[in-house]
């Protein structure tokens, strides 16, 4: 097992943004062989396994980057990885770094209800008429007045594109956008606008309902793990047996 340096972990987590995280993670990848880089991950891993503070903010950063590339099919920096994983002989790794569909997906040609809301309908025209008027200006006021109404629906709607405009109003709570990382069936166009957004990617409770949710493609279930805690790891059930293997291996490596 080659064990990262504790000064570049360090180091890599003093920077200020994630974007600089994950590009100083990336950056240490790049300089190594893709057995070495495989040799090098499996032993950061294991670190955050174990607890260390900088290892497990590495690791946050290693998932953001692989859910990142997955979504921006730049698929070679990973497969790179996973082919130096198979030839050193390091399971957890090579299945990390597989690419497969969720356990679970829509029938061909399925789709998700209608809500009776348009794609791009502006969220403001879905409030009544009081706070386009101004009479309701705080993002409490605002929630209030849409949970009244509509909210129940609007974490359902069935295209990506309103669920990003969604994620983004500050009237949003965690327990809004759990419900929309939880909801079966789904789509993976959805649970990759959950898991890319910095603002909500960041809570605890939506990694797990991702986790959780077996219509998440493999390509965020896999790396999430590696961010959520132990007794949620442990209760995965219902998963792709890809995600089963590498929650114990998780688990085993503390």
């Amino acid at each position: 097992m080659s064990l990262p340096d504790d000064k570049v972990l360090r180091a890599m987590r003093t920077l200020p943004e994630p974007v600089m995280r994950q590009s100083a993670l990336v950056a240490q990848l790049e300089a190594r062989e893709a057995g070495e880089a495989a040799l090098w991950l499996d032993g950061l891993l294991r670190l955050s396994a174990l607890g260390d503070p900088a290892a497990r903010e590495a690791a946050s950063s290693l998932a953001a980057w692989m859910i990142r590339a997955r979504r921006e099919g730049v698929a070679e920096p990973l497969e790179r990885i996973r082919r130096g994983a198979e030839a050193q002989g390091l399971p957890l790794i090579s299945a990390l770094f597989a690419e497969a569909p969720a356990h679970r997906r829509l029938a061909p040609g399925g789709r998700l209800p209608s809500i009776g809301v348009g794609a791009r309908q502006p969220m403001a025209t879905l409030v009544a008429p009081p706070w386009r008027e101004g009479a309701l200006k705080s993002p409490e006021q605002r929630r209030w007045l849409i949970v009244s109404r509509l909210l129940g629906r609007l974490v359902r709607h069935p295209d990506a594109v309103f669920v990003q405009s969604l994620l983004r109003q500050p009237w949003l709570k965690t327990e809004d956008v759990v419900a929309i990382a939880a909801r079966r069936p789904s789509t993976p166009a959805i649970a990759f606008e959950v898991a890319a957004c910095p603002r909500w990617s960041q809570r605890l409770a939506v990694r797990e309902a991702l986790v959780h949710n077996p219509y998440t493609p493999l390509s965020i279930v896999l790396p999430l793990m590696l961010t959520i805690s132990r007794p949620s790891l442990s209760a995965l059930e219902n998963a792709h047996p890809l995600a089963i293997q590498v929650a114990r291996a998780l688990l085993d490596a503390a």
